[in-house]
């Protein structure tokens, strides 16, 4: 699905959501990339918009961090 979400805890009643650990982060000024590798290896990429200058929910390196995704997200190509 393209509208992953990415936060430090895990979302409240998220039937989609798995856990990971970020291990890369690229800033580009609007919007912030995480890689969160899962603990069966595979990356998962997540994109946040920076509307703000300090993020509510910080995530760095190293963090643990949950990925999830609404169950009407998935398009099939």
């Amino acid at each position: 699905p393209e509208k992953i979400k990415i936060s430090s805890t895990r979302p409240a009643g998220a039937v989609n959501a798995i856990e990971g650990e970020v291990y890369d982060i690229a800033y580009l000024g609007d919007m912030t990339v995480y890689h969160v590798r899962l603990d069966d290896g595979h990356v998962v990429r997540a994109s946040t918009m920076n509307a703000a200058r300090l993020a509510e929910d910080p995530l760095s390196w190293n963090d643990r961090a949950w990925v999830s995704f609404r169950p009407d997200a998935g398009v099939v190509l």
